[in-house]
């Protein structure tokens, strides 16, 4: 079974409620003035997409997990093709690969909206 904890990291990460600049800023709890950027590259706004998938130091932390449990992987950039990924890997290597092709598709239709 998963821990609790886990289950409600992943639930703030889905449905975007992990505590970023981004969603402070929305809830105006961030004061005006105050950098919006990564605390962890400063490259850009830290979001929850950036801060789990997207940032450089979440990338080597990805793929030094990836690598302690000997998995070799693409490391998608979002929740949505991170979780397509992890289901195929649970059910079995085809359907990784399926889940990575879907995630393909899905990626490129939400850079056209």
């Amino acid at each position: 079974p998963v821990p609790s904890k886990v289950k409600g990291l992943v639930w703030k990460i889905v449905f975007n409620r992990i505590q970023t600049v981004e969603n402070l800023k929305k809830r105006n709890i961030v004061a005006d003035g105050v950098n919006l950027n990564c605390v962890f590259c400063d490259a850009t706004m830290e979001t929850t997409n950036h801060l789990m998938f997207e940032c450089n130091f979440s990338y080597y932390i990805w793929l030094n997990c990836y690598q302690w449990l000997s998995e070799l992987r693409t490391l998608p950039n979002n929740c949505k093709c991170h979780f397509w990924q992890h289901i195929g890997s649970i059910k079995g290597k085809e359907e990784g690969v399926v889940g990575s092709l879907g995630c393909s598709y899905l990626g490129n239709m939400e850079d056209q909206e």
